[in-house]
């Protein structure tokens, strides 16, 4: 199984403008491994049985346009992504990714920033009702155990691969 740390280390830098750009490459390529394997669709609670109508690169253009979270909110949206799928064996799909997002994004945010928006809120810019917000927030929380923390030294992990993706990137672009 890949990671989302492993596949920054790996990932070829072209055409990556932005975050989002390298959110919704990594995103969509571990989606397609997930939606190969019919096996395992296990759903995200509470469960979803029509895929969503918003592509995940809009989706998640839609969260960093409207969700006010810092770049660091992003970096530990992906980190809860890997442990989901690392240590709850959660496969990501079309069909819970977008819930998935829009969980471990408010999750971030509550536990990395000063600042943050209640669940209503985020239940507008994720395109679900606050009830449902309510309960994605609780089962997320319950399969990390309600263990929201990430070590300093796993942080700049991501964050140092992420930079130097951007970095091959802007030197691709310049040769």
């Amino acid at each position: 199984m890949s990671t989302i740390l492993e596949m920054l280390r790996t990932l070829e830098p072209e055409s990556l403008d932005d975050m989002i750009d390298l959110t919704a490459k990594v995103i969509n390529s571990l989606v397609r491994k997930g939606d190969q394997n019919k096996s395992i669709h296990t759903q995200f609670y509470p469960p979803n049985n029509k895929l969503p109508l918003i592509s995940i690169r809009d989706y998640i253009h839609r969260l960093f346009k409207y969700s006010p979270c810092s770049r660091e909110c992003f970096i530990m949206s992906l980190i809860y992504i890997d442990r989901l799928m690392l240590e709850c064996g959660l496969s990501l799909n079309s069909y819970n990714i977008h819930r998935i997002l829009i969980t471990t994004l408010v999750i971030s945010t509550k536990y990395q920033d000063d600042i943050f928006y209640n669940n209503e809120f985020y239940s507008q810019v994720g395109g679900i009702n606050v009830q449902e917000m309510n309960q994605l927030e609780l089962e997320l929380l319950r399969l990390l155990n309600f263990s929201a923390n990430c070590s300093n030294d796993l942080f700049i992990q991501y964050s140092r691969e992420i930079d130097n993706l951007f970095e091959r990137n802007e030197y691709m672009s310049c040769t």
